[in-house]
């Protein structure tokens, strides 16, 4: 095994993750929670003072089958709850509605990401887990935008083991329903969001252990049965994790399973191509980096990770060509370093969106 790579990895993912509390794969903004915690302090400024009434009101409409439900109301008293006993009741009250048909499902799966957004930003998870086990709600949080919130709460936490138990949970519900995914364009649409899967990858380096490595194995097997892929940054963080746990040959497997963009091909192989002991392999490979335009301001194209220098060193240092390999990394990094092709950020950063 590569000791010097393995070092910087494990240093560098173990440090990161330390200087920050928090560690999103998708931003507040995109989750919207931004957004939600805006229209919070809105309603509350306006409302607070009606919100007895306005509970009674919607108990009311849901209790009288000849009432309309006014689903502005529900949305309004979301955004005034606060508590662990006012989340329970809007759990309670949107139970109701599931039961007798209400709302039209569209607008309950709204609802349900509402809901999520809240206990995404009182800090209520056990609340928001227990959701995918309702009898009446589960299948508005299965496979939904509802459940990558949810996800994406748990890697904050550093709940990794509960993402991947969550999505082995959901995996029936893929294929079933109406998830987020299915708005994009029609070549990224596919039964596993591919957000989704970016959680589970996130999770499992974030695990990184040899149990770790016989999900990312279930994975694989799972990802073939439904035609699925794994976008580019997924198959970095499980790359990752196949050298951190000493399984290079199975990181080769997954840059040479899925397609992405030719110099984050070109590190990967490199790597694992070094931690095989293949360095004249690995050259070989790096001369085709200079084939790939770059420019200075540009963070990854057709630049090495550092990384990959690291990768060089430790595997030359094992080898019985010691000084002919050294020569040539010499020529290698006098090279790089001209045309400025040694990237600023490291392989970890790629894996942190960095």
């Amino acid at each position: 095994m590569n000791s010097i790579l393995k070092v910087l990895i494990r240093h560098s993912f173990k440090s990161k993750l330390g200087f920050t509390s928090k560690r999103l794969i998708y931003d507040e903004r995109f989750l919207r929670i931004d957004q939600f915690r805006e229209e919070q302090g809105k309603v509350k400024e306006k409302y607070i003072q009606t919100k007895g009434t306005l509970e009674k009101n919607v108990r009311y409409q849901i209790q009288n089958p000849s009432a309309k439900i006014n689903v502005a109301n529900i949305k309004k008293l979301l955004r005034l709850s606060s508590t662990i006993k006012d989340v329970k009741l809007i759990i309670d009250l949107l139970k109701k509605i599931v039961q007798k048909s209400m709302l039209s499902p569209n607008e309950i799966r709204g609802l349900i990401i509402q809901l999520t957004r809240l206990i995404y930003v009182l800090d209520f998870i056990e609340l928001a887990i227990d959701l995918y086990y309702d009898p009446d709600l589960s299948q508005f949080v299965s496979g939904s935008f509802a459940s990558l919130i949810v996800m994406n709460k748990l890697l904050s936490l550093k709940q990794y083991e509960k993402v991947v138990q969550l999505f082995e949970y959901q995996l029936d519900c893929y294929s079933k329903n109406i998830s987020f995914s299915n708005k994009a364009s029609e070549e990224f649409r596919q039964t596993l969001p591919f957000d989704h899967l970016d959680c589970v990858a996130e999770a499992l380096l974030g695990i990184n252990s040899a149990q770790a490595i016989e999900k990312l194995k279930f994975l694989n097997k799972i990802l073939n049965e439904t035609n699925s892929n794994l976008g580019r940054r997924a198959v970095a963080r499980l790359f990752l994790l196949c050298i951190n746990q000493n399984e290079p040959s199975l990181g080769l497997e997954l840059v040479h399973k899925y397609s992405f963009s030719i110099d984050l091909r070109l590190n990967l192989e490199i790597i694992a191509l070094c931690n095989l002991g293949k360095i004249s392999n690995a050259f070989v490979l790096s001369d085709e980096m200079f084939n790939i335009i770059s420019n200075e301001n540009q963070k990854y194209s057709g630049k090495f990770f550092p990384a990959v220098i690291q990768a060089f060193d430790e595997a030359i240092k094992n080898s019985d060509q010691e000084v002919a390999f050294s020569k040539k990394l010499e020529i290698l990094i006098d090279k790089i370093n001209k045309e400025k092709r040694l990237s600023k950020n490291d392989l970890i950063d790629y894996c942190s969106n960095n």
